[in-house]
């Protein structure tokens, strides 16, 4: 049972998440117990989220949420199309590797690849160029909502999540500028604020 962990051993942000449940020998058996709405995957197990664990991702949920994560795509734990199909078309995907689209039920999609250099290029921007002696959570999160404005209605819909890779420098620049906001929001800059 999870609480068996929690004498302590559990950190305060991971017990938040746990859920009461005997434990489970398989990936199947963790999608049917605590009935997850998303599946992120960076275990390098290719084909970890076979069919059958989609499908019951999809029973679960409306829009089943599956991170494919690991690279190269030949370790990533499931294809775009292997999770369009097993879905039903209703996954939210982003993968670590590039896929081909994906076409199913009349639509296309363009899966989007979850890649942190969404989020690091416009952080170290500004971190180096505001010169901050420190990478604060705040600025991650302000820099993770800068990267959902980006994502314009071209991207939703093709069932793309995140901008597409060649927009990379143009929102790099616009992630860096909520960053900078916050270094010095919160003095942490060792530089004036520009006047513009």
């Amino acid at each position: 049972m999870v609480s068996a962990r929690q004498n302590g051993s559990l950190a305060g942000h991971k017990a938040k998440l746990a859920h009461e449940h005997e434990p489970v020998a398989t990936l199947l058996g963790a999608v049917e117990a605590p009935h997850p709405t998303a599946l992120i995957g960076t275990s390098t197990q290719a084909n970890a989220f076979d069919d059958a664990v989609l499908a019951r991702m999809a029973a679960e949920n409306e829009r089943p949420i599956v991170f494919a994560l690991s690279n190269p795509t030949a370790v990533a734990e499931c294809a775009a199309e292997g999770a369009t199909r097993a879905t039903h078309g209703r996954v939210l995907f982003a993968s670590g590797s590039p896929f081909a689209r994906v076409s199913f039920g009349g639509r296309t999609f363009e899966p989007g690849q979850g890649n942190n250099v969404d989020i690091f290029l416009g952080v170290g921007l500004r971190i180096l160029a505001a010169r901050s002696h420190l990478a604060t959570d705040e600025m991650f999160l302000a820099a993770a909502k800068a990267l959902v404005v980006e994502v314009a209605d071209d991207d939703l819909a093709v069932e793309r999540i995140l901008p597409k890779l060649s927009r990379l420098r143009e929102v790099s620049v616009r992630v860096a500028c909520r960053v900078e906001e916050v270094a010095f929001a919160r003095g942490i800059a060792t530089i004036p604020r520009p006047v513009d």
